[in-house]
């Protein structure tokens, strides 16, 4: 609504989501070049909500190990981006 009487607004906004955009592609591509347990535990605690408990008891696991997994992940991906 904001932007029809502002159109330098509109622009902002536009830039904004391509650069989101942009900024989601490169995640989802540094995700993808992880070790696949540690992509499959990343997606399943924070893009599925699990807790490290409950993939571990999925994965019959210490939960320790899913923990460490997963900082792991998060480690290789802000060396990536």
């Amino acid at each position: 609504i904001m932007a029809a009487f502002h159109p330098e607004l509109a622009e902002d906004t536009f830039e904004e989501e391509l650069f989101q955009r942009m900024d989601t592609k490169r995640l989802w591509e540094a995700i993808g070049k992880l070790p696949m347990i540690q992509k499959c535990r990343l997606i399943e605690h924070f893009f599925k909500g699990k807790s490290c408990r409950e993939i571990a008891r999925c994965e019959g696991v210490h939960h320790r190990a899913v923990t460490k997994s997963i900082e792991c992940a998060l480690k290789n991906l802000k060396k990536t981006l």
